[in-house]
């Protein structure tokens, strides 16, 4: 289910102003001022196709990077953090166990988590895509965007919430 609304702004407790944006004309890969976060399976065998083609076109050193660890083995809420010199950041998050499979909500909350323990939102600003939008996601959106406000809620930089990724 796709989200209504085109803003939100959820103001932490403390009073400090950090904001997750929701956003439906924004695509990850032309959000260069900051970190952006890229699903991603396991099975290196089928990534033609994957991860989100824009992504893997804009940033091919980045993905080199990506598919070098994904050769390793990577599994549930795994991520790997692309941080080559001046090069754009982006934050590979292990959604699901193949490309042909909804994703799965306890691996997109495991990597929320490792996020937060890096501390993700203290490097810059985060550009997340809002999985659930397409059917064949298989969670809900809205479920998506309460777990990225209940792990990112709490750094330095704003969270924007991509619907239409």
């Amino acid at each position: 289910m796709a989200i209504p609304y085109l803003h939100l702004r959820i103001y932490r407790r403390r009073g400090v102003d950090l904001a997750i944006f929701v956003e439906t004309n924004k695509k990850l890969h032309l959000c260069t001022d900051g970190v952006i976060v890229c699903p991603i399976h396991p099975q290196i065998d089928s990534m033609s196709n994957y991860p989100i083609t824009s992504i893997r076109d804009y940033y091919p050193l980045e993905y080199s990077h990506m598919m070098h660890i994904v050769k390793e083995g990577v599994g549930k809420g795994d991520i790997i953090y692309s941080d080559l010199d001046d090069n754009q950041k982006i934050l590979w998050i292990c959604c699901h166990n193949a490309y042909n499979v909804a994703y799965k909500l306890d691996w997109i909350e495991e990597g929320l988590k490792s996020m937060a323990a890096m501390r993700v939102t203290d490097k810059g600003s985060v550009y997340f895509p809002g999985i659930g939008y397409y059917q064949e996601d298989g969670v809900d959106q809205e479920e998506v965007l309460r777990l990225v406000h209940k792990y990112l809620n709490n750094g330095r930089f704003n969270v924007s919430f991509l619907t239409h990724y």
